[in-house]
């Protein structure tokens, strides 16, 4: 599945990190979601150590030396079922946990505010619509814009469509993680940033969820990912 990004990246000069974010961005938009993988599961755990390791490399505190994986497999009831288990009341939270903490220490090592850097990424003189800008201004500050494709999720019926969604959110924040860390570090090769095997291991067909610092679930789904849907 997938679908169109509403964001103009020509609305914005990143200057030295703009050819990073260039392939960020590309790798993200190519992605073609809850499709059966299209490598083998390997490739995907590969992806997901990647991660991991660099993660290590730079907060050892909050990311393992070794995670425990578990491989799944399935169809829409069993990917959101397990959307649901890391949402529930006191559930691990690894966005907002350890992959904040990490990029929470880069910005500071760096030096970098993505607030007060965030004026400069907006080219002079062009007009532009608030809902294609990747970095808006608001409330006299700045905040992400929306990275998410658009994609036909209605037709998958509300229960499915809702995980869907959150899902979708949930890998955005790597999206935009990867690229706010290339621009707190415009000099440092895309290939050590952290967050980019994540991006790959979507696009590999591979959905990670973090049920504690060192458990995983892996899941893809196999044939058909859509459900049929039955006239009452």
């Amino acid at each position: 599945m997938k679908g169109p990004l509403t964001v103009d990246l020509a609305l914005h000069d990143f200057g030295a990190a703009e050819p990073a974010i260039l392939r960020i961005v590309s790798l993200w938009q190519d992605i073609d979601w809850f499709e059966p993988p299209t490598q083998p599961s390997a490739i995907g755990h590969a992806h997901l150590l990647g991660h991991q390791h660099l993660g290590h490399r730079h907060a050892p505190e909050h990311f393992a030396a070794r995670i425990d994986v578990e491989h799944r497999h399935g169809g829409w009831p069993e990917f959101v079922a397990l959307c649901h288990r890391v949402r529930q009341p006191g559930a691990f939270d690894w966005k907002l946990g350890p992959l904040k903490s990490l990029l929470g220490a880069h910005d500071r090592r760096c030096q970098f505010s993505l607030s007060a850097a965030a004026p400069r990424y907006l080219r002079e003189g062009v007009e532009f619509d608030y809902r294609h800008l990747l970095i808006m201004p608001c409330n006299g500050s700045f905040v992400w814009g929306y990275l998410c494709p658009t994609l036909d999720l209605e037709r998958l019926g509300d229960a499915v469509a809702e995980s869907a969604r959150f899902y979708l959110s949930y890998a955005q924040g790597d999206a935009l993680d990867a690229i706010q860390w290339q621009l707190a570090e415009p000099g440092s090769p895309v290939d050590s940033n952290p967050f980019l095997p994540l991006l790959h291991g979507y696009a590999s067909g591979y959905y990670p969820f973090a049920l504690s610092e060192t458990q995983f679930v892996l899941f893809h789904f196999t044939p058909p990912s859509t459900p049929v849907c039955e006239t009452p």
